[in-house]
Parts: structure tokens; C-alpha cells; sequence
């Protein structure tokens, strides 16, 4: 056999391996999916809420579970050693937390964005008469919250390039999830210097409370600019 033949039947098994390897590890850690899957609005749901947090991780219960539905036919096949064991072994080893506490967060920011993308691009009139007013008051201190998140990036240099239709359109949200709320809530609202700040009409810039080095700049969507 010619050391070229030698080389490329090499080359094909070391792809045959690895491709087998990456089919084992998948495979694998599939089961650990539901822990570290984003969540996307669903279409009769409002994004004016914040996301339900991802499911709380226990070993215990998850090796129960995992003993109870097995692995699959794929690993089932393939792994002739105790696979629960192996599960074991691996969530006892050190590499188990740091490598779930990476993709934990990965998810929790892709989650983070996809629920933003969805509030941006929603239009919360079409929620706001199915909603009770409960459920108004929830979307009101939310969408400020997010929008003071938006504006602390703004100031800390690390927004995205989108954050100013982002303030913009949570200012207008904002406005309007005020306009239905009982006048009584509205009066108490307008107590907190922040929240008053940020829903007044007039062009000016406000200090935001507990954050003196932050200034917010409101702007009335009828004021002209």
C-alpha cells in the first residue's frame, strides 16, 4: 500500500472518529437539554412579562429520571458499560459544574434576547384589554425595568446598536400601559421621581435614582425634536 493510499485512508478514519465521538457526546448530553433550552414567547402570550426562569437543576432527580425513561436507542447501542454510572461519575466529576454553569448562562442570555426581540417588535395594545389589572400593573414594572436596563448600557458604553429605538419604543410602552392603569395607581406611580421622570412629557434629563451618575433623557413622543 503506497504512503499516499496509507495517508488518505488516515485522513477517513480520523473523520469516521471523530464524527462517532461527536454522535456519543450529543447523544450524551442530551438529557441535560431542558436545563439549558431558552424559551421564546409563544404567540398568545404577552412579552411584556418577564420569562419563567429555566428549570432548577437536581442530580438526584435527574439521574431518577433519566434511570426511569433510559438513554435512547442511540447510546443504549452503543454503550455496553453502566451508562447510569457514567452519568453519575460525571456530574460527581469537576468539569460537570463549570461546563453546566457556562451553557446555563449562554441560555439565560439567548432567552434574555429573544424576549427583548419580542417585546420590541409586539405592540402592547393588542394585550392590554385582555389583560386583568393585576396583570397591567406586572407589564407596567416590567417594561420600566427593562427600560432602565437599556439606559444604564447606554451610559455604561455597552448597549446594542439598537438601544435607542429600544428606550424609545419601552418609553412609548410605558406611556401606555400608565394611560389604562386606575387613576389611584397612576397618582401613586407618580410619587417615585424615577418612575415620573421617565413617563413626563417634556424634553429634559433626570437624574435616576440610586444610579446619581445616570441621566436619563426623556423625550415625548409628541415633543419636537
Amino acid at each position: 500500500m503506497s504512503p499516499r493510499v496509507e495517508e488518505s485512508m488516515s485522513v477517513v478514519n480520523n473523520e469516521i472518529l471523530q464524527r462517532h465521538l461527536l454522535e456519543l457526546t450529543t447523544n450524551f448530553l442530551a438529557p441535560f437539554g431542558p436545563y439549558l433550552r431558552a424559551t421564546t414567547p409563544s404567540e398568545r402570550a404577552s412579552p411584556f412579562f418577564d420569562p419563567p426562569p429555566l428549570p432548577t437543576f437536581n442530580a438526584n432527580e435527574f439521574l431518577e429520571s433519566l434511570s426511569a425513561r433510559g438513554t435512547g436507542k442511540f447510546l443504549s447501542k452503543r454503550m455496553r458499560a453502566n451508562w447510569l454510572d457514567l452519568y453519575r461519575r460525571f456530574l460527581k466529576g469537576h468539569n460537570f459544574m463549570p461546563w453546566f454553569q457556562r451553557r446555563r448562562t449562554v441560555a439565560e442570555q439567548e432567552q434574555h434576547r429573544l424576549w427583548r426581540q419580542a417585546r420590541l417588535r409586539t405592540e402592547i395594545q393588542q394585550y392590554l384589554l385582555k389583560m386583568s389589572e393585576l396583570e397591567i400593573v406586572d407589564s407596567f414594572n416590567v417594561i420600566e425595568k427593562h427600560l432602565l436596563v437599556e439606559i444604564q448600557l447606554q451610559h455604561s458604553g455597552r448597549s446594542s446598536a439598537d438601544s435607542v429605538v429600544a428606550c424609545q419604543k419601552l418609553k412609548g410602552d410605558l406611556q401606555a400601559v400608565f394611560k389604562v392603569l386606575p387613576k389611584d395607581m397612576q397618582h401613586l406611580l407618580l410619587f417615585n421621581p424615577q418612575t415620573a421622570a421617565l413617563l413626563q412629557g417634556s424634553l429634559e434629563v433626570t437624574k435616576v435614582l440610586g444610579h446619581p451618575s445616570i441621566q436619563v433623557e426623556v423625550v415625548s413622543p409628541h415633543s419636537p425634536r
